[in-house]
């Protein structure tokens, strides 16, 4: 036991990240938190076997804990912190029903990310979980005495506070059991065990993963949602789809918006001829292209532009589908500016570019191949300067400007194998 002073509280004693308990008070109930560990009793550990087995159970857990936390720590590159969380714990637990809440120390609130309501700190089990940094399992959220139906809901939750090294608790998540299942088995000693890891895991890495909301808004220009809007926006399109083939299941899927995945489609139309002839292709109206399917592409005479990114395995396609403004149509100018997405597409989608295409007129065969020849070249070079942008992003997290800086310049001179670089900085105002 050691005293720590948490956020808005008194300072109270409560138990470190190692040897948590689940707490929980009920209604009208007088002095310290009750554990609730299997059926109420602390299980005792007599027998060597048992002592064996839990250390094999402990070795386990933690590989665990720390492959998810390595896919973390992947994913919060491309998108939120809060979204990853929630599917980290989703596998850790075994669910689909985490919520994470991000807390506001000076407005006294908190929020889920995906939802605008705020919620104050002084009330609901979330904010209690926060209060005492203590791993949280309710069987029955009513009867608990900080219960509070707008926060809280009915039914068995686990509360998961995070905290980063100073004991602030900036996370909490609130997670369900899965449809079908009446309770989380969070008395088990496997359940409490890889929580408390995780909580542990969060807590001493927490210095080296980027929490500022400015930053993760930079960050934000990497999500595959946010790129596409970015790309509609830019070229003033009605619609952006974008598809992906897969070469050896001979599969077609789409990214759909609503539910921001990628889903198996049978058909896509004018897309088809993009992919199958490994070209871009530009119409003044779609009803133009031999591909042209009226229930894949809509009934609207538009113009369109199709282009194309080979990945190892894969060949996406980027379709903008009409203009706002319908007095003007997609040139080659278009679809040479699209292609100079494609790098942080491919960054988004977490996948490594093997060819673009850019160009959109006939070409006799041996000048096709030089171009395709040339297409490789910049598409090394372009992988090779995604790789300085991600180092930069790595340094940033532990090294001042002085040091970032001369350590991208000599990483440019040896990933493009010149003797010269020049940064230049530009100040925006």
């Amino acid at each position: 036991m050691f005293p720590i002073s948490t956020p808005h509280s008194s300072n109270i004693k409560v138990t470190s990240c190692h040897s948590i308990n689940f707490i929980s008070h009920k209604k009208g109930s007088k002095g310290l938190p009750v554990s609730l560990l299997t059926n109420g009793k602390m299980s005792s550990v007599n027998s060597s076997n048992d002592s064996l087995s839990n250390n094999n159970i402990d070795f386990n857990h933690k590989i665990k804990v720390s492959e998810l936390f390595d896919t973390f720590i992947q994913k919060i590159r491309i998108q939120s912190i809060d979204e990853s969380l929630e599917e980290m714990v989703n596998s850790l637990l075994n669910t689909v029903n985490s919520i994470c809440y991000s807390i506001n120390i000076k407005k006294r609130v908190f929020k889920h990310h995906l939802g605008n309501k705020e919620y104050s700190i002084g009330k609901s089990i979330i904010a209690y979980a926060y209060r005492t940094n203590q791993l949280v399992h309710v069987p029955n959220p009513t009867t608990h005495e900080c219960f509070d139906s707008e926060g809280d809901s009915n039914c068995c939750t686990l509360y998961i506070p995070l905290s980063n090294y100073q004991n602030e608790v900036i996370k909490v998540i609130k997670v369900h059991p899965c449809q079908g299942i009446s309770s989380l088995q969070t008395g088990k000693y496997d359940e409490k065990k890889l929580c408390e890891l995780l909580m542990s895991k969060f807590k001493n890495y927490s210095h080296l993963i980027n929490l500022d909301h400015n930053n993760a808004a930079k960050k934000d220009k990497f999500r595959f949602d946010k790129v596409i809007s970015d790309i509609q926006s830019q070229f003033e399109a009605r619609k952006v789809d974008f598809y992906l083939y897969d070469v050896h299941d001979r599969k077609y899927r789409k990214y759909d918006h609503t539910s921001k995945i990628f889903v198996d489609i049978n058909s896509i139309g004018f897309a088809s001829q993009v992919i199958e002839e490994l070209r871009p292709f530009i119409y003044a109206d779609i009803t133009d292209s031999e591909s042209y399917k009226e229930g894949d592409d809509g009934p609207v005479h538009e113009t369109v532009i199709g282009s194309l990114i080979q990945f190892e395995s894969e060949i996406g396609a980027t379709i903008l589908r009409g203009k706002i403004s319908n007095s003007s149509i997609y040139t080659k100018n278009d679809a040479n500016a699209l292609n100079s997405y494609f790098p942080v597409l491919a960054k988004a989608l977490g996948k490594k570019i093997k060819v673009l295409h850019v160009d959109t007129s006939v070409q006799t065969d041996e000048v096709e191949q030089k171009l395709i020849d040339v297409h490789y070249k910049e598409c090394d070079l372009s992988n090779e300067l995604l790789k300085v942008l991600e180092l930069y992003e790595t340094v940033s997290l532990t090294h001042d400007l002085k040091t970032r800086l001369s350590m991208i310049v000599e990483k440019t001179k040896t990933l493009l194998n010149v003797d010269f670089c020049t940064l230049f900085i530009l100040h925006r105002w």
